[in-house]
């Protein structure tokens, strides 16, 4: 384990590096003649990633490990990681094409579907298609920041 949290720790420290100094400058202006600048939530989110991956990295180096523990990770949890991924990417998407309430709505949809509420098709539907509505009014109309 040990040595496991180290590698991912270290990994993600370097991404969140990556992401913050180099894809978010490309990505996303910096400036807002109004408002919060765009860059703001993602910057916070990425920091404090970064921060708490590099902790991760830095406690698990300092500490001395008596014995090394062997937990191989079972293929249903890689597949369930592949499944979710494949998930994020195709929201991404149709985001990027349909934009963000359209695309929240499925995300939405789709995991409360796959978390079991189906069965509250009333509530499914008014969760669904409330929350983007309102983060998308919240983002727009109270800091200022378009979304897709």
């Amino acid at each position: 384990m040990r040595r496991l949290d180290i590698v991912s720790g270290a990994t993600l420290t370097l991404l969140g590096l990556i992401t913050i100094f180099v894809i978010v400058p490309n990505q996303i202006s910096g400036s807002s003649e109004y408002g919060i600048a765009p860059d703001v939530f993602p910057l916070t989110l990425l920091w404090t990633t970064t921060f708490f991956a590099a902790l991760l990295c830095v406690s698990r180096l300092l500490k001395k490990d008596t014995q090394e523990e062997r937990t191989p990770l079972p293929f249903r949890e890689i597949k369930f990681v592949a499944v979710i991924a494949v998930f994020l990417a195709a929201i991404v998407t149709i985001i990027a094409y349909v934009g963000f309430i359209v695309g929240g709505i499925i995300a939405i949809a789709v995991l409360m579907f796959a978390m079991g509420e189906y069965r509250h098709w009333v509530r499914l539907t008014l969760v669904s298609v409330l929350t983007p509505a309102i983060l998308y009014l919240v983002f727009w109309k109270l800091f200022h920041v378009p979304l897709p």
